[in-house]
């Protein structure tokens, strides 16, 4: 059985997680509702239980804990496990290993899952394998090339004016990549970001409020994190990466305040002004902001040992905030050639590509939204989208693509974000739910191919690398 096939399995039990407020090392979940099929419950911890690792820094949350104990109940329902069996899973980018096994059976009451009563309940046994926390070191000779000609490109004196937030987020005249700086080795690089995203234009803030919503109901905002910290041991920078998490946090408590004076409020009026009777909780859309900027200036702290699609799941909510629908921040979003040469093809017929991107901008019912959620975070977290059409279309089609936008009274935009769908929607498509794809295919049903296209997997063409 797949993944994909056992996700779409409907549970008859429920998973219950208990938190305590004082102390989150005792938080824990458990099943309510495999006594029905004749099976004892099963309970973990948030934080390891077994190992040398204590995990003081790293644990499940509820939802890593849903996912863990709707598997482990798949499974002893199937008879795949019993007591006694261990297996292992990866986490954090392959990072951290996790080995789990299965106690023996023992009374609800001893792990305080009192719902579970009179069922027996098997505790899951955890324990946390990874990179031990190394020695404060310095980046090689490559990354500070690297980190200087970013530098460069951002701009050392961007933000020099009363919207940096504080001292510590002014950008250095001439960077130091001393490792031993406030947020280790990157620290210029982290002040820079910071000090851009502080000048976020009204339009760039409700870019990021906009997009804090789909990456949210991905459950995806946090992820980038333990990517980060898991990358940060091996290097001595967990501590570097503490004190910048504490001082994200307090950045995100002066928005509105200290720093997006004018684009706070006017993103927020935007927000409300939906027509619902009561206003989006501030609190609930700091918290989801908060995730979001901690997420983007970490990895950005410890980008030299990331991967590039690591480093673009972690910088690409505010990427995209600050750029333009349907245009791929850098061409390290771009699409794979391959991917790009297919899109081409869809655009035998012009003028049904560009009615299909019209309906795909002004369609406004729920199913459409959802689609277009789930298609914005999966063009965030790697190479996806469809670069500028003045790039990757030849000019005879570009000229039929304008003229074609003329004569439907849309943008270019209108059309590039149209493209960046369906590159996207073929580059994850072994990831994506079919109800998001039958909704672009029904948006573009005019579109000769495309369903074919949309629903075959792609292969790679000659001449173009994979």
């Amino acid at each position: 059985m797949t993944e994909k096939q056992e996700l779409s399995r409907e549970p008859s039990w429920q998973v219950l997680a208990v938190f305590h407020n004082d102390d989150d090392s005792r938080d824990f979940a458990y099943t309510v509702g495999l006594a029905e099929h004749g099976l004892p419950e099963v309970h973990m911890w948030a934080r390891p239980n077994a190992g040398e690792d204590p995990g003081h820094d790293w644990r499940f949350s509820s939802r890593d804990a849903a996912a863990i104990l709707n598997e482990l109940a798949w499974r002893l329902i199937d008879g795949r496990v019993r007591p006694g069996d261990t297996y292992s899973r990866r986490f954090d980018a392959g990072m951290v290993q996790v080995t789990f096994e299965l106690g023996e059976p023992v009374e609800a009451g001893s792990l305080d899952a009192y719902q579970a009563e009179p069922s027996a309940v098997i505790p899951l046994l955890w324990s946390l394998h990874r990179v031990p926390e190394g020695v404060l070191v310095g980046m090689d000779a490559d990354a500070i090339g690297v980190a200087e000609a970013e530098y460069a490109r951002l701009g050392a004196d961007f933000g020099r004016s009363e919207g940096v937030p504080g001292e510590i987020w002014v950008p250095p005249s001439v960077p130091s990549w001393d490792p031993h700086q406030r947020w280790g080795p990157r620290t210029p690089l982290v002040a820079v970001h910071a000090a851009r995203i502080a000048g976020f234009s009204t339009e760039d803030m409700i870019g990021l409020v906009n997009i804090a919503f789909p990456v949210e109901v991905a459950g995806s905002a946090g992820y980038p994190q333990l990517v980060a910290r898991a990358a940060a041991r091996g290097v001595g920078r967990s501590g570097a990466l503490d004190q910048l998490a504490e001082d994200v946090s307090t950045l995100v408590d002066e928005i509105g305040i200290t720093w997006s004076r004018a684009a706070w409020p006017a993103a927020r009026d935007w927000l409300d002004s939906d027509g619902s009777d009561e206003p989006f909780p501030e609190e609930d859309l700091r918290r989801m902001v908060k995730s979001i900027l901690t997420s983007h200036l970490l990895t950005v702290a410890v980008a030299d040992q990331l991967t590039t699609d690591q480093e673009l799941t972690g910088t690409g909510p505010v990427s995209f905030a600050a750029t333009i629908q349907g245009l791929p921040p850098d061409e390290r979003w771009h699409a794979a050639p391959h991917i790009i040469a297919v899109v081409r093809g869809l655009l035998t017929d012009v003028d049904a590509t560009v009615a299909a991107a019209r309906a795909w901008r002004l369609a406004d019912d729920e199913p459409v939204m959802a689609a277009g959620g789930d298609l914005q975070v999966a063009a965030i977290h790697g190479p996806s989208m469809f670069p500028r059409l003045s790039e990757a279309l030849p000019a005879p089609l570009l000229r039929d693509v304008r003229q074609a936008a003329l004569a439907h009274r849309v943008t270019e935009a209108v059309v590039q974000s149209w493209l960046s769908v369906l590159a996207t929607v073929l580059t994850h498509r072994a990831n994506l739910q079919d109800e998001t794809v039958d909704v672009v295919n029904r948006v573009g049903l005019a579109m000769p191919g495309l369903a074919t296209v949309l629903n075959t997997p792609v292969a790679l063409t000659a001449g173009h690398p994979g």
